[in-house]
């Protein structure tokens, strides 16, 4: 007879193995989440800031594609305005880093109009912004006190314009510029000889001559000597009374032929100048009318003017044989710069040699007036 307590408690061998293997599955299942937990965690903790990072970099890309931003329209003055203002403006940060270039380098927009002269601001952009520009009046700098007003006032005293020192001229009243050109016109040979002479000196103005003219002091010349005898009655007078002074004859200098010594001849001209005439007029080849020798460095006007009825011109000693002188040759001319030398030569070696002026005019890169100031002294063959 069998124990029913004893074969309740009584397991075969498959529901032991069967029963082992499910409390190993309820032992397992009860301590995954704890392993879970632990290492991974762990290691998402470590990552996070990055992957955080990341995240809000994405979003902002993806709102601003979504949501570009619009450009504010507001007065401004581009004088003043900074990067992030022009920026605001919906200007680029290249269009905007050049208009402050723009300012600190060449100067500051005086009108709304100046802004076009940015190479890289487009026309719809200045449209857009033309009327919001406001731009504040430039305040200019104080003219600083007129240094005559505190010199002291001019002397009057007589001087001989032909000796008189720098120092006595300022003293006189002249400028420190007039008095020098004063010296420098007695150094190149100029002679006062009359009161008015001083009239011929550039920068006495009529004011000054006026003031100094009862002080001028000039030594006797025997014409003015003569002027001056006593008058004698019929019985004192002289048989015959031979002039002292006679006028001498005047000089007439060839503008191409006369050499530094003939220039110096004239009043007014003396070996400094004369020496410029000469090399000035070697280097055109010569003058082609009496008024090209006005254009003789340092010579005065009032001097050339002085002169010129004594001067008279005949033909060219040198002309420019345009179909075989060279692009350095043609530059020593003082016509002629290197860069209209170059384009004369480049036009003669693609198009055969000029035959007429006419030629020389279809170098489009010469300019008229320069073709007709060089007219006289080319030469074709």
């Amino acid at each position: 007879m069998s124990n029913k307590k004893s074969d309740f408690w009584y397991y075969t061998r498959g529901e032991r193995q069967a029963t082992v293997l499910l409390l190993t599955l309820v032992a397992l299942i009860f301590l995954l989440p704890a392993v879970y937990q632990s290492r991974p965690l762990e290691a998402e903790l470590i990552d996070r800031p990055a992957f955080i990072q990341a995240i809000q970099q994405l979003e902002s890309q993806a709102s601003e594609q979504e949501s570009p931003k619009v450009a504010g329209v507001f007065y401004f003055d581009p004088n003043t305005a900074d990067q992030d203002v022009l920026q605001s403006l919906g200007l680029s940060s290249a269009t905007a880093r050049t208009i402050i270039n723009y300012r600190e380098k060449v100067g500051a927009f005086q009108q709304a109009e100046d802004l076009k002269k940015i190479y890289n601001l487009a026309e719809a952009d200045y449209q857009r912004l033309v009327s919001y520009i406001k731009i504040k009046s430039q305040k200019k700098a104080a003219p600083s006190p007129d240094k005559r007003s505190t010199a002291p006032p001019p002397a009057l005293f007589a001087f001989d314009p032909n000796t008189a020192a720098l120092e006595d001229l300022t003293r006189l009243g002249l400028s420190s510029k007039t008095a020098g050109t004063l010296i420098r016109y007695r150094e190149k040979g100029g002679v006062f000889r009359l009161k008015a002479d001083l009239k011929k000196v550039y920068g006495i103005r009529e004011e000054d001559y006026k003031r100094l003219e009862a002080f001028i002091s000039l030594p006797e010349h025997p014409a003015t000597t003569a002027s001056r005898e006593p008058l004698l009655t019929n019985d004192q007078a002289p048989q015959a009374v031979q002039a002292s002074y006679v006028s001498p004859t005047p000089v007439l200098v060839d503008i191409n032929q006369s050499t530094a010594t003939d220039w110096q001849r004239l009043y007014g001209i003396g070996p400094a100048l004369s020496g410029r005439i000469v090399k000035f007029r070697d280097k055109l080849g010569g003058f082609t009318h009496i008024d090209q020798v006005a254009e003789t460095y340092g010579l005065p006007d009032s001097t050339f003017q002085s002169i010129r009825s004594q001067l008279k011109v005949s033909p060219l000693n040198k002309m420019i044989a345009i179909n075989s002188v060279s692009a350095k040759e043609l530059q020593s001319h003082p016509y002629i710069q290197w860069q209209q030398a170059n384009v004369i030569i480049a036009y003669r070696e693609q198009h055969g040699p000029f035959q007429t002026l006419e030629d020389l005019s279809k170098v489009l890169a010469l300019k008229a007036d320069f073709i007709q100031r060089i007219k006289p002294y080319i030469q074709y063959e």
